[in-house]
């Protein structure tokens, strides 16, 4: 039986540096039923002739061309051409690691509910600390569920490693052009469907080049504001927050976010805070609370915006032994 076809959807701008490196990568996997659709995005540099000398070394490198309109353009040319029952994410600058698609692919085939599968990252370059965090962060998730507490925290899986099946993408209508990241648009529509979404255990299956110019370095799609307003968006969907009261925990700089940021008809009755100077005022109008006061869920739903990553554990602890349930009851947003 002939293995499933992947897919492998490429967009390239100005990539002379690396696009090398990127394909030959993609040439020694070991799985070998595969095609790369490599879309050049305007490029003017040599870009288009490397892509050309590999296409013609190799016939399962095919090269499209689009007009520099950014990276959700090209990526959406490249799926229009994917003939594949699987699509691969990769970018010009990374390596994939030499059995990264034959990891993936038995992962998805052992998880029929996956609609992506991710995997751990190695970063290489000029790596910022802020890189360095969320790789660690990323490369901590191992499992579906672990996946799914965090998924409205970051994005948690990196985008050059995505797996795609080709059915649930085009059901859920593949990369669309909003405001924010791409990527993180994509994982939290299949989420909303009822996808899974997992990941290859370690080692790590991509090398994950980072340096000051990269596009989530600079473009408004991936500022902090961006972010937040794809959370929003997506969580004032999901159905787990449906016809209950929201509260949300956390009064400090991330939660005074939030509040800004929830529309008028959906802000949340309370603020849960352990701050003693906070607690009994009203911050943009609501009252703060200690979180002794807020007791059991009683319909409604907790968002829980505190930017200290290492609160999440006793936050967790105390929710879970009041009667709320993660993902159900309340949610990580930061």
């Amino acid at each position: 039986m002939q293995e499933p076809l992947i897919s492998i959807l490429l967009p390239a701008r100005n990539a002379e540096a690396t696009l090398g490196d990127a394909l030959e990568s993609i040439l020694a996997q070991t799985w070998v039923n595969w095609e790369l659709v490599l879309v050049n995005d305007g490029s003017v540099d040599g870009t288009p002739e490397i892509a050309h000398r590999y296409a013609r070394q190799d016939p399962r490198i095919k090269v499209h061309r689009a007009g520099g309109d950014g990276i959700t353009s090209a990526l959406r040319i490249a799926a229009m051409h994917a003939r594949g029952e699987y699509l691969a994410r990769m970018d010009a600058d990374d390596i994939a690691l030499p059995d990264r698609l034959e990891r993936q692919i038995a992962a998805l085939q052992d998880n029929p509910r996956a609609a992506v599968c991710g995997g751990r990252v190695e970063d290489f370059g000029e790596v910022g600390e802020g890189r360095r965090r969320y790789s660690a962060w990323l490369n901590s998730l191992d499992s579906p569920e672990e996946i799914a507490r965090n998924l409205f925290v970051e994005c948690p899986l990196a985008h050059p490693t995505f797996l795609m099946r080709g059915s649930a993408f085009r059901a859920v209508g593949g990369y669309e052009s909003r405001p924010w990241p791409e990527d993180y648009d994509l994982l939290l529509r299949f989420w909303l469907n009822g996808y899974e979404l997992t990941t290859t255990p370690p080692p790590p299956i991509l090398r994950w080049r980072d340096s000051p110019h990269r596009l989530s370095r600079r473009d408004p799609h991936y500022a902090p504001e961006a972010f937040l307003a794809c959370k929003m968006h997506y969580l004032l969907q999901a159905p787990m927050l449906l016809r209950k009261r929201l509260v949300q925990w956390g009064a400090g700089l991330v939660g005074k976010q939030w509040l800004r940021a929830w529309p008028p008809e959906r802000k949340p009755e309370l603020l849960v805070d352990i701050d003693p100077r906070k607690i009994g005022q009203r911050i943009h109008g609501i009252a703060v609370v200690e979180p002794e006061t807020l007791g059991a869920p009683k319909g409604r739903f907790c968002v829980i915006a505190v930017g200290v990553g290492e609160a999440r554990p006793q936050i967790r602890e105390w929710l879970d032994s009041h009667g709320w349930a993660e993902l159900a009851d309340y949610v990580f947003v930061a």
